[in-house]
This record gives structure tokens, C-alpha cells and sequence, in this order.
């Protein structure tokens, strides 16, 4: 069963039924619902699909796709040290605060989405 957001000026947009733990994972289609349902939302974010690879020997950043990158990162993944790594790391590379890069999910897993505030 899909739902359906109807708003005046906006075409009607389905949401993903949330059946399962699979389904209820943010998908990155759907991040101009955000600023839809929340007009008080920043503008100027990315929504950003994220395969980090950790213990690796060099730091790299590889674009896969539209919106989706894959990391590699010195840092291992204990303790939470992988993500403090990866937040540093891309707001080294985009040159923003660390603050303005959140995980959204996959605090615990090698695939994570990230909030990416500008």
C-alpha cells in the first residue's frame, strides 16, 4: 500500500511504505520531500550515500554515482573512531564545519547515509 502527500502546488509524491527495518532507511529520492513537509529546513543540503572503507592506507574519496560516494579512511572502525574520521574528512573536503555533516543512518555499518548542510 503506498501513501500519497497531496499538496496544492505539488504533483501527489508516494512514500515508501514502512513495512520493515529495509524499508524504513532514508532514500536519497526522496530528500525533496524534506523540504516540502519542513519549508523551515535549509535550503542548501545534500542528501549523500556513503560505502566507507576503513584501515585503508591512503584517504580517498571516489564519486560511484549521483549522490553516492565511496571513502576510504586511515582510521579503524572502533569506538565510533570510522565516523568521527568520515565527518572530519568531508568537511575537510568540502570545506564546511564539522558540525554541518550529520549521519543519518548507519552509525554501526560500512553504508551510511549522510546530511551534508552548506
Amino acid at each position: 500500500m503506498v501513501r500519497r502527500l497531496v499538496h496544492a502546488s505539488e504533483p501527489e509524491v508516494p512514500i515508501p511504505p514502512t513495512e520493515n527495518r529495509e524499508d524504513q532507511r532514508f532514500d536519497p529520492a526522496w530528500a525533496h520531500i524534506i523540504r516540502f513537509l519542513n519549508p523551515l529546513y535549509p535550503v542548501d543540503f545534500m542528501i549523500v550515500k556513503v560505502k566507507v572503507i576503513t584501515n585503508a592506507k591512503l584517504e580517498k574519496l571516489e564519486e560511484i554515482g549521483e549522490n553516492e560516494l565511496k571513502i576510504h579512511l586511515k582510521e579503524r572502525a572502533e569506538k565510533g573512531k570510522a565516523n568521527k574520521a568520515l565527518i572530519d574528512f568531508l568537511a575537510d573536503h568540502f570545506d564546511i564545519p564539522s558540525s554541518q555533516v550529520k549521519i543519518l543512518s548507519g552509525q554501526t555499518s560500512n553504508e551510511k547515509l549522510l546530511e551534508i548542510l552548506a
